[in-house]
């Protein structure tokens, strides 16, 4: 992901395919720049498994996206939030 992309721009991107509960943008701790890489999280399994599927390779603000199920999974959600 760009360094550039804001969370908003993020959000805009994937939120075509369904309900975004949250979108982050991790920071580097000390310059507070971005590390180039965030998450998406969806409302719904098959939302999120749509937006992995037709987001992966694309580019956006001049990178290509590279977009997969996170290892980590939200406290308590019963598996209902997916992260990408």
């Amino acid at each position: 992901m760009s360094r550039n992309t804001s969370r908003t721009d993020l959000r805009g991107a994937f939120e075509q395919f369904g309900i975004v509960n949250e979108v982050q943008i991790i920071l580097h701790a000390v310059s507070g720049e971005s590390r180039g890489f965030g998450f998406v999280v969806f409302a719904e399994a098959d939302e999120a498994n749509a937006a992995r599927a037709a987001m992966d390779g694309i580019e956006l603000d001049g990178k290509v996206l590279r977009v997969d199920e996170s290892a980590e999974r939200l406290e308590n959600d019963g598996g209902q939030n997916r992260r990408y």
